[in-house]
């Protein structure tokens, strides 16, 4: 909406005037007033001044501003404003803002190039342009399933920004997308939006940093279908033509669909639709016509508007294959019932029909169908109306899967029963004997035997023979019975005849007798004995039984008849405790039942050991301790212990009331110095006890000290010391390798002590010379030596003359006496006259 405004310039002397709208204002001089009016020939509803609470206007010339205030509101209408002291000049520019009653700019209106002239008019129209951008697309109101959808809106003019918000709450407190200084007039969503309800706006900014009040909030609905497809596998198996699928959207908004497959045998129906809400039922048809034998698998592809799923199609088709087995039964002659198998080699389900040229085959059944499974089908053979001979037939079979026949052969014989004997006697002591059978016919016979008495036992019951002999075992069992005399009757069928057999035995009764009728195996004893024995008739069959786990006997079952059964009771005390035990061993038999009372008591040993530790020191190698039952009974025991350098004996043994003395031993040899523990443990029937031992070594270490001796002629005599850096007793002894040294002591002990040793050289049946010998320290810590020297002179006497001629008339001449030799000369003068 455009308003127009007159600029009115006016020059007295330096005074420069700027009018807007028709108020003309009283000019004071020196200044400059700006006006500004609604513009009263537009209706106020459609007039953007309406809504200006505030007007800033901005002067500048060139790029320097120089004014910037909010006008003046006057009561009646329109804005003031003055500003003083312009200066003449062409590059002047106004830039108005309207603002709302939130200081928000609502519209704008900007003119440059204003020239102002001294004592000229300047007449300049301005126009208000919306300031806020105005929401385009998508529109108010807009659903898509778009989500990332492009916002537009109508560009401002001098806008030289934009900023968007997208939010789901139209106050926009915290918005999903905000994004800052666009430059076109179009943003497109980089993040996709959840289906939902959004709301957008949008403002623009000028060259001057300011930002518009914010456009209308538009709002718009994104809608994101969702395909679902149910199921996504179809089996139509071997027979099945027609199944369904559905497809629905459990999204929102308008799912599209469209369907295509990738087999010729499938057919989809509809191909294509759409839904919102409902479920669509898709029908999927397999056509198996030109389809070969196996299995086959499909896929059908559903494409939406927003995705693909697909649905695996199976199926098979099958050809079914007879199979018979076998193809030839022989029943022999006599035989009369036998088999074959009808399978299906192929897929699919075989139909079958079974017939026979011969009225003496039976056939069961006679038709069936079967897939995976065999059926059976038996035939029976009827000899009955036939001739003595071989005979042969055929059966057919016939199916969906081919033709096959079964040969069938038969023979027929007449075989004859013939029995041993008609009668068996047991007697009260024979339990089994024999009878035969034999064919006296031809052919096979078979035949089978049984008995009418429960107590008569055959073996075995069937068979056949043909020549050859069967014996059968019969086997009486009066156990259960009586004493008395019994029969009963054996009677063998066959297909030549029957027979019987008359069987007749007797039993006599056992009575038992056991030898005692109470065992004591008091505190010590494990092991005693009674005899069982028949004292009745017969066979007496018993057995053994005791009620306490520690009795045990053996055996625990016999027979005797006569003779006597000896059974043997052992008493196992290790899981009692002390105290006296008492049980019952009974022993039933078919002559009647004893019992037997049997008590044992149990003592208790109780070990005890003292001391119960050992201290060896640094010296001592053997210490015993004792031990000794303080309990009753024998106390069984066992000696180890824990280090090699401990040894004990004996280390195995018994007590009652005696003590047993228990030597340790210790050996050092192969320990190094220091302290050592170690335990040894006392293992018993009446418990465990353990002894610490404890004992220690100590190592000497030799230390000579000087390690050698010089000696001169004048000094013969020095000493060296001994020392044990190591702890214990050093025990040492010293030897010298020449006869020209001697040492005293030659030997000696130390613990912390120093010894000295002197050693004196004797060089007198020695020559001039230097002499050099070794004094050797042995000892329990080690060997050192002391190396010794020593050294002899020998003067020499040399005269310088050997005669003085003093003539007549000297008084006095001299000679010289030097050493030739080495060491020290002492020498005296003396003259054989006076």
């Amino acid at each position: 909406m455009k308003k127009r405004i007159l600029l009115i310039f006016v020059f007295f002397g330096l005074l420069i005037g700027l009018r807007c709208g028709l108020f003309e204002p009283d000019l004071p001089d020196g200044s400059l007033a700006i006006v500004l009016l609604q513009n009263e020939n537009l209706p106020k509803a459609s007039s953007l001044e309406t809504n200006h609470e505030s007007v800033q206007c901005i002067v500048k010339k060139g790029s320097q501003s120089v004014y910037n205030k909010n006008l003046t509101k006057k009561a009646g209408g329109g804005f003031h404003g003055e500003i003083t002291d312009l200066e003449p000049a062409n590059n002047y520019s106004v830039l108005l803002y309207g603002k709302n009653s939130s200081n928000n700019i609502v519209s704008r209106a900007y003119k440059e190039g204003i020239s102002i002239s001294a004592g000229q008019q300047t007449t300049v129209s301005l126009s208000w342009i919306t300031f806020s951008p105005s929401p385009a697309s998508p529109a108010d109101g807009n659903s898509s399933s778009e989500t990332k959808p492009t916002f537009s809106w109508s560009a401002v003019s001098g806008a030289t920004a934009y900023e968007i918000e997208i939010d789901d709450d139209d106050n926009f407190n915290s918005p999903i997308i905000k994004k800052s200084d666009l430059t076109n007039t179009s943003y497109t969503a980089e993040t996709s939006l959840a289906d939902g309800i959004y709301y957008w706006r949008v403002r623009s900014k000028d060259a001057e940093g300011n930002w518009s009040e914010w456009s209308d909030a538009f709002q718009f609905t994104i809608t994101i279908a969702v395909l679902s497809v149910t199921p996504t596998t179809l089996d139509f198996g071997s027979s099945e033509t027609i199944k369904i699928f559905a497809i629905s959207n459990t999204g929102t908004g308008t799912l599209t669909w469209n369907i295509t497959d990738d087999s010729n045998w499938l057919t989809v129906s509809p191909t294509s639709g759409n839904t919102s809400t409902e479920t669509d039922q898709i029908t999927v048809t397999v056509d198996r016509n030109n389809m070969a034998s196996g299995a086959h698998s499909g896929v059908i592809s559903i494409i939406s508007n927003n995705g693909t799923k697909t649905v695996t199609v199976t199926a098979s088709k099958e050809v079914p294959d007879l199979s018979v087995s076998p193809q030839s039964l022989d029943f022999g002659s006599s035989e009369i019932s036998k088999y074959f198998m009808i399978s299906n080699s192929g897929s699919g389900t075989l139909t079958w029909d079974v017939s026979d040229d011969q009225d003496w085959i039976n056939i069961s059944p006679t038709s069936g169908s079967t897939n995976f499974e065999t059926d059976q089908v038996t035939v029976t053979v009827d000899r009955s109306n036939l001739a003595a001979g071989v005979h042969t037939g055929t059966i057919t079979i016939t199916s969906s899967g081919g033709t096959e026949t079964v040969s069938v052969t038969a023979s027929k014989e007449v075989p004859d029963l013939l029995v041993s004997t008609t009668t068996l006697d047991f007697g009260s002591s024979v339990a089994s004997k024999t009878f035969n059978i034999t064919n006296n016919g031809s052919g096979t016979l078979t035949w089978s035997v049984g008995a009418d008495r429960s107590w008569i036992q055959v073996a075995p019951a069937s068979g056949t023979t043909t020549t050859e002999t069967d014996p059968v075992s019969v086997t009486v069992d009066l156990s259960s019975l009586g004493a008395g005399t019994y029969s009963g009757t054996i009677t063998i069928t066959s297909n030549g005849g029957t027979a019987t057999i008359s069987v007749s035995a007797s039993k006599e009764v056992p009575d038992l007798s056991v030898s005692v009728n109470a065992l004591d195996f008091g505190s010590s004893e494990t092991s005693k004995s009674f005899n069982v024995s028949n004292i009745g008739n017969g066979t007496l069959n018993w057995q053994v039984a005791s009620d306490r786990s520690w009795i045990s006997v053996s055996p625990n079952s016999g027979s005797t008849t006569t003779q006597t059964d000896q059974v043997t009771v052992t008493v196992d005390r290790s899981n009692l405790g002390p105290g006296t035990f008492t049980g019952t061993i009974t022993v039933t038999s078919n002559g009647g039942t004893e019992t037997i009372a049997v008590s044992a008591s149990k003592e208790v040993p109780d070990l005890s050991v003292t001391p119960t530790s050992l201290d060896f020191g640094s010296n001592e190698t053997i210490k015993t301790f004792s031990l000794k039952n303080d309990g009753s009974g024998t106390l069984s025991w066992t000696i180890t212990d824990n280090k090699d350098w401990i040894s004990v004996t004996p280390t195995q043994g018994s007590t009652t009331d005696e003590t047993e003395a228990i030597s340790v031993t210790v050996d050092r040899s192969n320990l190094a110095a220091g302290s050592y523990t170690g335990q040894v443990t006392i293992t018993s029937n009446g418990g465990t006890e353990t002894v610490a031992i404890t004992a220690s070594k100590e190592v000497p270490s030799l230390s000579v000290s000087p390690t050698s001796l010089s000696f001169s002629e004048s000094d013969n005599s020095k000493t060296f010391a001994i020392t044990n850096s190591g702890t214990g007793a050093l025990t040492w002894s010293v030897s010298n390798d020449r006869s020209w040294i001697s040492v005293t002591p030659e030997n000696g002990t130390t613990t912390s002590e120093t010894d000295y040793v002197t050693v004196s050289v004797d060089l007198s049946n020695l020559g001039a010379g230097t002499y050099s010998g070794t004094i050797t320290v042995t000892s329990n810590g080690g060997t050192k030596t002391v190396a010794v020297s020593a050294s002899k002179e020998v003067p020499a006497l040399s005269v310088s003359v050997t005669s003085l001629n003093f003539g007549s008339s000297e008084t006095s001449k001299s000679f010289n006496i030097s050493n030739a030799g080495n060491g020290t000369l002492t020498w005296n003068v003396s003259a054989d006259k006076s």
